[in-house]
């Protein structure tokens, strides 16, 4: 896609560009543990394919991006932590916060492959309010930030997601979701 420009070194798959698995991509012994087992759960529980997680990064994004615009502000633009293209995942070697990013880009994968049963309950008026609640949680916003209203749904799902599961890991109970939205995540 335009304006992605992987940096030399990067390998799709298990392995980096380097012949370092994916986890030892990263330096510190907590943060491989806990890419390993986030790529792991999304093996087992949605059936994603191990060799379709990439390491590698920094990726640049230029300015007009939507998504990076909705995030950052107006101008947008500069290094993420990782991106999804079709069904490949990319978490940077250099993210500051590894474990965000892969649930974050696992999300945009699924959204893939959605029921349309899915995509209303999280697309509904009732849900609306509790994936923005969960989405300000991820991005540390308030709720009344304007930045919630400029996040595209998918956007808005993908950072839902993301707090969904690290309150599971953690064993919390993530209020207020649908059904449906609950089987979807």
């Amino acid at each position: 896609r335009p304006g992605h420009r992987p940096k030399d070194g990067w390998a799709l798959g298990p392995r980096t560009g380097t012949g370092a698995s994916v986890a030892e991509s990263f330096a510190d012994a907590k943060t491989r543990a806990e890419v390993e087992a986030i790529a792991r759960h999304a093996a087992a529980e949605k059936n994603f394919p191990l060799d379709n997680i990439l390491v590698g990064g920094p990726w640049r994004v230029g300015a007009g991006n939507r998504a990076m615009e909705a995030s950052r502000g107006e101008g947008g633009g500069g290094a993420i932590g990782g991106m999804t293209i079709g069904q490949v995942v990319m978490v940077s070697v250099e993210s500051s916060q590894p474990r965000y990013h892969l649930l974050h880009e696992f999300w945009h994968a699924f959204q893939k492959s959605q029921t349309d049963e899915e995509k209303a309950a999280l697309r509904s008026d009732r849900q609306r309010p509790r994936l923005r609640e969960l989405a300000a949680r991820a991005k540390t916003w308030a709720l009344d930030d304007p930045r919630l209203d400029k996040l595209p749904q998918h956007e808005l799902e993908a950072y839902a997601y993301q707090t969904y599961e690290i309150d599971r890991d953690a064993e919390r109970f993530t209020a207020g979701l649908l059904p449906a939205a609950r089987r979807a995540f």
